[in-house]
Parts: structure tokens; sequence; C-alpha cells
């Protein structure tokens, strides 16, 4: 069912929502592909990029070498390279939480206020210029300070449920014990050296067996439940463009989905054969 949160519109003058950045909200349940969106959007000119250095360069940018960087087949790795909250490139990291229910009920003034004292140098370039500012967003929740950004929402759809329970588990866990009596796993992105926010966490899981750890971890996570065929998922007042995982996961209905995604937000777009690079390697890693 498609719920409908408050009219964040409707109680927010035109000059306050003008003077809010334009986010490109990648709205997701992490392990649902989100971070290749983002990257592949982030190529345009119109989308600012996490790196500075390669944003500079457009459009003469080496995305392939870029992706390279990012995304790897060692998945005890992958929460290291691939770019996400832990760079804090654009220093919201201290104003709102992608999962968390930190600053969820700022106002524009206290966001506005925040986005002053902690957000960075590049930050203020990209919003001065006009760019869209890609963030990610694990939650269902829309703030008053999204009403100047738009939103991509990821569908795990049927099809795809299996692979998605598969990339979660293999990117986010690793089985340090196992034995008859109990597994020990790592949640990784828990560790102590992965984020300066990480307050009581629990980093190492104790379960009487693997099949009772996926139950509890990879199926009943609420993030799963939220966006399995977005039931729990709220319309927001704000544009938005939603995409089921498998089209996502399959190239021809990438490539489709992607010129959709462009055309709709007006986004320039790079050639078919590039984004074709990047996604077989993308999905290669898998």
């Amino acid at each position: 069912m498609v719920k409908v949160t408050k009219n964040c519109l409707n109680k927010t003058s035109t000059k306050d929502i003008a003077n809010l950045p334009k986010f490109l909200i990648v709205n997701f349940a992490q392990g649902a592909a989100g971070n290749f969106l983002s990257s592949i959007l982030q190529c345009s000119n119109n989308i600012a990029h996490f790196s500075k250095i390669d944003h500079i360069s457009k459009p003469n940018t080496n995305w392939l070498l870029y992706f390279n960087k990012i995304f790897t087949k060692n998945y005890s790795t992958w929460l290291d390279l691939e770019p996400g909250s832990q760079f804090n490139t654009w220093g919201t990291r201290q104003i709102f939480s992608q999962t968390y229910p930190r600053g969820n009920n700022l106002s524009i003034e206290e966001f506005l206020k925040l986005e002053k004292e902690n957000c960075s140098k590049y930050y203020f370039e990209c919003k001065e210029q006009g760019l869209f500012i890609p963030i990610f967003w694990h939650k269902k929740e829309m703030p008053e300070y999204f009403a100047n950004s738009i939103r991509l929402i990821i569908n795990i759809d049927n099809a795809s449920r299996r692979w998605y329970s598969h990339s979660f588990y293999k990117k986010h866990f690793s089985i340090l014990e196992s034995n008859n009596q109990h597994i020990k796993i790592a949640d990784l992105s828990h560790r102590p050296n992965f984020s300066i926010y990480n307050f009581e966490n629990e980093y190492i899981l104790t379960y009487k067996n693997f099949r009772s750890f996926v139950k509890d971890k990879i199926i009943n996570v609420n993030q799963r439940k939220d966006f399995l065929n977005l039931k729990n998922i709220y319309e927001w007042d704000i544009d938005s463009y939603k995409i089921n995982l498998s089209d996502i996961l399959d190239l021809q209905s990438f490539i489709v989905r992607y010129q959709s995604i462009c055309n709709h937000f007006n986004f320039d777009q790079i050639d078919t054969n590039t984004v074709q690079e990047l996604h077989n390697y993308w999905i290669n890693c898998h």
C-alpha cells in the first residue's frame, strides 16, 4: 500500500524552498544497487560528483577507471571502497543520518543553520552552481529540507529479491566463527573503523545457527520489508521516479531506464557504449 506523507510544500514558502539545496536523493535499501545508480548518474554535467577531481574533468573523465576504484570483487572491502556517507564529501553527515532518524524533524531554518556550520566548500560550490547534489536515503520519511530536491526510488521487485538478499549479505556481513554450538558474524557496516557515528551499534553478532542469522538480519530487516515491492514506502511532494532493481541488473533494461531517468529529470546523458561498459564492469563484480 502506498502511503502519503504530510504536504511539505504547502507549508513552505517559495523563498524558503529557493534557499534549499537540490539534492538528488537515491532512496533504496542498502545492498539494492543505489550506489551504482547514483555513480552512473553522477557522470552527468547536471549532477555534482562525489569526487571533485572527477567532476572538474567532465566530460573527459575516465569513468571506467573511477568505477575500478569504487567497486570490487572482494566483498570484504566493498564498504570501504564504494562512495558513501563515511567519506562525508558534502559535510551533511553532521546534519542527518541516511539510515537512522537523526535529522528527520529539522525545520528548514535549523537545516540552513547546520548547513552553514558543517557543509564543505565543495558542497557550497555545487549548490551555488545549481547542481544536483547526490545523497543516499534508506528511510521512508521526507524531511522539510528536501522540498527543493528530486527522488529516485529503487523497488526490490520479486524478480530481484534473491539477488538483493545475496548482495546485502555478502557486502555487509562476514562469518568469523562457525561450529555446532553457534555462529559469530561481523556486521561490517558497524565495525569500529568504518564510521565516526557508530553510537552503540553491535559489531559482532552471535546466533545459534546460520538460518537464525539470515531470518533476523536479512529477511526481517525493516529496509527490506519497506522496499520490497515498495509496500511501506511513502509518496513525497517532490518529483520522483521509481525503478525496479531487476531493471538495473539487466543491461538492456537498464540502458532504457537510464535514458528514461535522464529525460524525466532533464539530465545530460553519457553515451550508450560508456553506460554498457560501466554496467558490465559493475555487474561482473557480483
